[in-house]
């Protein structure tokens, strides 16, 4: 076939998959919005006007327009208590103003007014479920947590929520589902996520407990199998937990983890290639695993695509178009293995639709948020810098070698 037919046919292909992302992220955009607002208190889509809420009853509303904010506040309590309305997953500001028959701002004001505890709607439910979740575990001491949970309105997961969510959910199912059961059953498991980890008591002790700095879970992990713990990966076990929503604070999110690979794996933990001091091959394996995909291959990448640019321009449409739909196609081949050994596989089935968007994903934000991040921490050692810890502890760690 000549080239410049194969050429056409592939850039034809490439463009049919843009269109299927530029429809992905057009059917996501309000949901990113909404989720942007979050900090405002749940989805500050455009209220209804006060004659709207207050139409369908006339006498709470002439009784609620003289609350102080602080009585209304003690009037959205009992309501919600007497409905359970905060028992409804899908429960968000606008819906919560329909059903009570008052304004979003009037709600939003109140829960302001209450200083020091719930300031947004968000934090008003959440704070509702708990006690309704505490009170349930006393009552009904047959109940699992979980079932306690669906039972107040939590919601598993929130892989549905943007598109920011649904990606990391593609990640996940890949990287801790599929790649920590190769990894456990290679014997090279090295890392046991916060989210998702268990630990015995006594081996914490053991091991000194967590240090401080970004990426414990990565420290902690290599405390444990230096002091030669075993460590495995529990794949039976079913473990969700809440992404962030927003590109913005993935970015930051993956920033404070990549830190933690030259923190701990290149400085702290060097010493587990040395072969004089309680050397493990399986430990060297684990580390180098780790610094050799996520730190060494992302330098080269860079290298690559400044080699791409300026040595074959006339070939790098050509290169680009051909890479990003072989990558596609391994994604698709990852993906059909993710279906095989997940117990969730029509749950998650759905998820396929994100697998062309997964080369950029995964391609490119990640790669460039690590690639900026291990840069600034290996010169700059910016990571004792972080805000969440204080001062203090930040120089001696440094001073320590932690």
């Amino acid at each position: 076939m000549d080239t410049h037919i194969l050429i056409i046919l592939l850039l034809i292909v490439n463009l049919c998959t843009l269109s299927v992302a530029i429809f992905l992220i057009t059917r996501y955009t309000i949901d990113i919005h909404r989720h942007h607002e979050l900090k405002h208190g749940l989805a500050d889509i455009q209220p209804e006007s006060t004659e709207e809420a207050e139409a369908n009853n006339p006498e709470q509303a002439t009784e609620l327009r003289h609350m102080s904010d602080g009585e209304l506040l003690n009037w959205l309590h009992q309501k919600m208590d007497n409905t359970k309305l905060f028992c409804d997953p899908e429960l968000d500001l606008k819906t919560a103003a329909q059903e009570l028959g008052i304004t979003q701002q009037r709600i939003k004001k109140a829960i302001r007014s209450n200083a020091g505890k719930a300031r947004t709607f968000k934090d008003f439910l959440l704070e509702k479920r708990i006690l309704y979740a505490c009170s349930l575990l006393i009552d009904k001491p047959m109940w699992t947590v979980e079932a306690v949970c669906y039972e107040v309105g939590f919601k598993s997961r929130n892989a549905d929520d943007t598109l920011c969510t649904s990606m990391q959910a593609v990640e996940y199912l890949k990287t801790i589902q599929v790649g920590r059961m190769v990894t456990s059953e290679l014997g090279i498991y090295h890392i046991i996520s916060g989210a998702f980890g268990a630990f015995d008591r006594k081996a914490l002790q053991q091991v000194g407990d967590w240090d401080i700095g970004p990426g414990l879970d990565g420290d902690i992990t290599q405390k444990f199998r230096k002091s030669g713990y075993k460590v495995v990966f529990a794949e039976k076990a079913i473990s969700m937990t809440n992404v962030p929503t927003s590109w913005k604070a993935l970015f930051k999110q993956r920033q404070r983890w990549s830190k933690s690979l030259v923190r701990f794996r290149l400085r702290k933990h060097a010493n587990i290639f040395s072969p004089y001091k309680n050397f493990s091959f399986s430990n060297a394996v684990s580390n180098l695993e780790c610094i050799l995909y996520d730190f060494v291959f992302n330098y080269v990448w860079f290298l690559y695509i400044i080699n791409l640019i300026f040595d074959h321009t006339d070939k790098l449409v050509e290169i680009f178009v051909i890479g990003y739909l072989l990558r596609i196609m391994f994604n698709f081949a990852a993906f059909a293995t993710i279906l095989c050994v997940s117990e969730r596989r029509r749950e998650e089935f759905h998820l396929v639709k994100y697998v062309p968007l997964n080369t950029s994903y995964t391609g490119y934000f990640m790669r460039a948020a690590r690639l900026m991040t291990h840069t600034k921490e290996l010169f700059f050692f910016s990571s004792y810098k972080d805000p969440w810890n204080p001062r203090k502890t930040s120089e001696i760690a440094q001073a320590e070698g932690f």
